[in-house]
Formats: structure tokens, C-alpha cells, sequence
């Protein structure tokens, strides 16, 4: 998957779930309301994404960069 197809996917409410996102830019994207679970994201760019009220369980995020990641709900 790229950027395009999970900005894509997250637009039509589809879920992105047990992606190999691992290294990924995806940096201020909109990801609200995403179906992220069980994705391996270590390594990703996180930073300045909209993640609100996205589903993360169960997700690796080790050395993830959230900086600025809004995180809320």
C-alpha cells in the first residue's frame, strides 16, 4: 500500500487492517476515524497526522515518530 491508497481507503471507510506499513511516510495525513488495527507501523512517520478516534489496537508502533500525531478520542 502507498500514501494514496490508504487516504483512499480511510475516505471510504474501508479498513486498512494488518498492513505492513512498517517505514512509511505518513506524515499529515488524514487518518481520522482509520481502521488501523493489528498494522505493523514501527518505523513510520506519524508526525502531524490526524489519528483521531482511529482504531490502533493491537498495532506495533515501536520507534514510531507520533510527534504532533493528534491522537485524541
Amino acid at each position: 500500500m502507498n500514501r494514496d491508497t490508504i487516504v483512499a481507503a480511510v475516505r471510504k471507510g474501508e479498513a486498512v487492517t494488518g498492513q505492513n506499513l512498517a517505514g512509511m511516510d505518513l506524515s499529515r495525513l488524514d487518518l481520522t476515524g482509520a481502521n488501523l488495527a493489528g498494522c505493523d507501523l514501527s518505523g513510520a512517520n506519524l508526525r502531524e497526522a490526524k489519528l483521531h478516534r482511529a482504531n490502533l489496537s493491537r498495532c506495533q508502533l515501536c520507534q514510531a515518530d507520533l510527534r504532533g500525531a493528534d491522537l485524541s478520542g
